[in-house]
């Protein structure tokens, strides 16, 4: 089938939630301080980064909005 010779053929390489965070900010030259809203505090930013701690749905949704993108590239 055509899905399996794709997926065998073009394997993806599964981004986390937390790498999607560092590239959006990165993109937009974002600091942690410019999450803290969204997340929750600085100090949680941090964690997340860290990988202390996992985006929880709430989050998921405000960083989304703040990105302009799909909650899906966060999951």
């Amino acid at each position: 089938r055509a899905i399996d010779f794709e997926r065998l053929t073009y394997k993806s390489n599964t981004v986390t939630g937390r790498e999607m965070l560092v590239y959006l900010m990165d993109l937009q030259g974002l600091t942690q301080k410019d999450l803290a809203k969204e997340v929750g505090g600085q100090p949680v930013v941090s964690k997340i980064l860290k990988g202390e701690r996992e985006l929880n749905l709430r989050q998921i949704k405000a960083l989304a909005k703040r990105f302009n993108v799909s909650p899906e590239v966060f999951i």
